[in-house]
């Protein structure tokens, strides 16, 4: 038996209670994107940079469309298998 991983423990109870109804369970974990959130967080485009190049592998920040295609894709036909699950839209920062 396989055990849920530390990113799904968040979706996963409530996967196991919705299932039987046919509802799906998931959950979006975006890494850093690229709104007014983050203004004024490093001004200095060198040094971003050189963050972006240490901690994030695709070396940038994602765009709020980019999660947005991420989220239509979970709540779309295409997932209709995938429940009790946290997706990273990290760039890869979770694996550095």
């Amino acid at each position: 038996m396989r055990m849920p991983s530390e990113n799904s423990a968040i979706a996963c109870p409530s996967c196991v209670e919705l299932a039987p109804r046919g509802i799906r369970a998931v959950g979006v974990a975006p890494g850093g994107v690229d709104t007014e959130m983050l203004e004024g967080w490093n001004d200095d485009p060198a040094e971003m940079q050189a963050w972006l190049e240490r901690f994030v592998p695709l070396r940038r920040l994602a765009t709020p469309g980019e999660i947005a295609a991420v989220i239509a894709f979970l709540v779309s036909d295409d997932a209709s298998y995938v429940t009790g699950q946290v997706l990273l839209a990290d760039g890869g920062m979770a694996v550095v």
